[in-house]
């Protein structure tokens, strides 16, 4: 799907980097690349190489999963919108549920709502220009200061 690199399939890499973290010499765990507490450890820590370690395979498998992407967008668009489209789809309708934006309305409530409505009583409103009055060729609705 995406070209090869330098030599070296995916398969082969992953291999490599997961034989690499199955046992590692130290703890169970170790703290986060660039975590105040990586920064503390000792250059010569083997935690310290493993966070660095790990951070650049998940850097690596980022950078692949892009390069995948590219591939898709450039030689089969509609398999790449499946899988894009997908996720932008759900968080759309979610977003629709939460705000409830789409909710249809009742017979009823559109029923009343396309019954005529009774005409309002037009004001004037300060700082507005005045209002033509239909129906009622040259005649307006001004805003008049009280005296």
């Amino acid at each position: 799907m995406v070209p090869q690199q330098s030599g070296c399939t995916h398969q082969g890499r992953r291999g490599w980097t997961a034989r690499r973290l199955e046992t590692p010499p130290v703890p169970d765990s170790w703290p986060k690349y660039g975590t105040p507490e990586w920064y503390a450890l000792d250059t010569r820590d083997p935690r310290k190489k493993l966070a660095l370690f790990e951070a650049a395979e998940s850097w690596r498998l980022h950078e692949l999963r892009l390069a995948e992407q590219d591939w898709l967008l450039d030689n089969d668009p509609d398999e790449w919108a499946r899988q894009n489209m997908e996720g932008l789809r759900a968080a759309g309708a979610s977003t629709v549920r939460r705000l409830n934006i789409a909710r249809e309305r009742s017979r009823a409530e559109l029923d009343q709502a396309a019954k005529p409505k009774p005409p309002h009583q037009l004001q004037a409103t300060p700082g507005w220009p005045a209002v033509r009055v239909p129906g009622q060729p040259g005649k307006y609705l001004a805003w008049k200061e009280a005296a």
